[in-house]
């Protein structure tokens, strides 16, 4: 500041003068071309006090401030004080500056310890957020590893899978190619980790929880719905893994998903091992394996399945487990294999033995079977809530499951 200039003047001539014979010859001249502003504030008694907790009088602030070199006038208000801070105090800058400044003499100890104001107001939590956390741990003890990926993906990846690029949209300035456009699905960014970690096992499932982008009209945001992508690449039988992570996760929140046969794209999805995922009428996802030349193009040997699902119709159809009573008798159980139609779906079957505790074991396509039938094997429990199923009662619970089927969808048991 220009006010020190005068001060640091008649230092340097006192060293002069102290160290030899030297006289000034002539008066100090200063010449101040554009003088410094002093702070001025209008400090508010009631604001200090406020802000400090305390009860101090005008004339009290105003001696500690004055103590400071801070110049003090009255106003024609006596509740407000015209304070100036002196020019070496820049810091100085509003009525919260000059009650930290009064508090420093007064004494911190004379602060009361009081509790802060607090107004409770209305919090609004995601009570989404622990469904997702349930999710995780479910999806987490069926093997799989969570990722995280980036919401872009490039022309290639788009061309990849057989799409267009006009169904995506475009970024207006990318930061690289490979990250040009928005996806709609979490498919392609999955397919990517799978093939950059492809070295390190031949068997790893993997999901991710991310938000994806469908484009509108022109001119309006995308809607932006969270999707559940999960994949799976094993030597063999990956379809059915993903196909158990699907079930447990129905189980688990009780949703009752059908999986409804459908070709999906015919360069993406391997031939009659794909599907739509259903909920009542409401097409909620989709589930499948990868074509095996999109498999070799990545170099993921063996078999890479697919599922994704959108959240949130998944999860507002959710609802409480209804719990029963353990029996206190024993079971029997009873591996049962019968021919159908290849047509004839797992859900088909359990709905025509409704009220039966049946379990999925397998399904078999072979050539004693001919080309347009294959076998569905199951376990039938039988329990009574009075006493224990004897042999009989198991054999005649078997016939009359297979008498359903042959009725219902025209099945013969399996020798």
């Amino acid at each position: 500041p220009v006010e020190a200039a005068p001060g640091a003047l008649e230092r340097a001539v006192s060293l002069l003068r102290d160290s030899g014979d030297t006289e000034p010859v002539m008066a100090v001249a200063d010449y101040v071309l554009q003088p410094s502003v002093a702070t001025k504030i209008v400090a508010r008694i009631e604001r200090i006090n406020q802000v400090l907790g305390l009860q101090l009088t005008a004339d009290a602030i105003s001696g500690h401030l004055k103590t400071l070199a801070f110049q003090v006038d009255n106003s024609d208000d006596p509740k407000v004080l015209a304070v100036t801070s002196p020019w070496w105090r820049t810091d100085i800058q509003s009525e919260d500056d000059l009650a930290e400044e009064v508090i420093k003499l007064v004494g911190y100890d004379h602060v009361p310890a009081t509790l802060p104001l607090w107004q409770p107001t209305q919090i609004n939590f995601d009570k989404t957020w622990p469904q997702r956390w349930k999710a995780k741990a479910t999806l987490k003890s069926a093997g799989l590893f969570e990722v995280a990926t980036y919401s872009f993906i490039s022309a290639h990846q788009i061309d990849f899978l057989g799409r267009l690029p006009q169904d995506f949209l475009a970024l207006a300035n990318p930061l690289s190619t490979e990250q040009a456009y928005l996806r709609t699905d979490l498919l392609a960014s999955l397919l990517s980790v799978a093939e950059r970690n492809r070295m390190y096992s031949k068997n790893f499932g993997m999901f991710e929880f991310s938000k994806v982008y469908v484009p509108k009209s022109k001119g309006e945001l995308p809607e932006e719905p969270i999707h559940l992508g999960v994949l799976v690449r094993s030597e063999h039988h990956s379809y059915k893994q993903v196909k158990a992570v699907l079930d447990r996760l129905s189980r688990v929140f009780n949703v009752p998903i059908q999986v409804v046969p459908h070709k999906l794209e015919e360069s993406a999805a391997y031939p009659n091992r794909a599907g739509y995922l259903q909920l009542g009428d409401t097409h909620i996802g989709w589930i499948g394996q990868l074509h095996p030349d999109l498999a070799n193009q990545l170099k993921l040997d063996g078999e890479v399945a697919y599922m994704e699902l959108v959240w949130e119709p998944f999860l507002a159809a959710a609802k409480p487990k209804q719990s029963a009573v353990r029996g206190r008798f024993p079971t029997a159980m009873r591996d049962v294999a019968v021919v159908v139609d290849r047509a004839v779906t797992w859900d088909e079957l359990a709905a025509a033995l409704e009220g039966h505790t049946i379990t999925f074991i397998n399904d078999y396509y072979g050539d004693e079977l001919g080309s347009e039938k294959k076998s569905i094997a199951f376990q039938l429990t039988v329990q009574y809530p009075d006493r224990t199923p004897t042999d009989t009662d198991a054999e005649k619970a078997v016939n009359e499951v297979v008498g359903k089927l042959k009725q219902h969808l025209k099945a013969v048991l399996r020798a």
